[in-house]
């Protein structure tokens, strides 16, 4: 299908540079290694700068999610400056 390739005749023939581009990486974890046990107990994230930003000028967004319930907000913000008050109005 392809010109210029040699053909591997059976499983045992292997590119060599192939196998040597080949990235491994470990597992994810089936397990978290902590999980909020009340609610509110762990709230995350921030993101941005949003590129287009809102027609109101919103670069970011605040996305607090509840980490035990998985219940999640999402706040616009047009800077990151913004995000400690809108979390102590949360």
């Amino acid at each position: 299908m392809t010109k210029g390739l040699p053909m591997k005749d059976h499983v045992e023939q292997v590119c060599e540079d192939r196998v040597l581009a080949k990235q491994k990486r470990a597992l994810f974890s089936q397990v978290a290694k902590y999980r909020a046990k009340e609610e509110l107990e762990l709230v995350h994230d921030l993101y941005g700068p949003i590129t287009p930003s809102t027609s109101a000028g919103n670069a970011y967004f605040l996305l607090l999610v509840d980490h035990m319930s998985r219940y999640m907000w999402l706040t616009l913000l047009h800077s990151k400056a913004d995000a400690p008050t809108t979390i102590m109005m949360f």
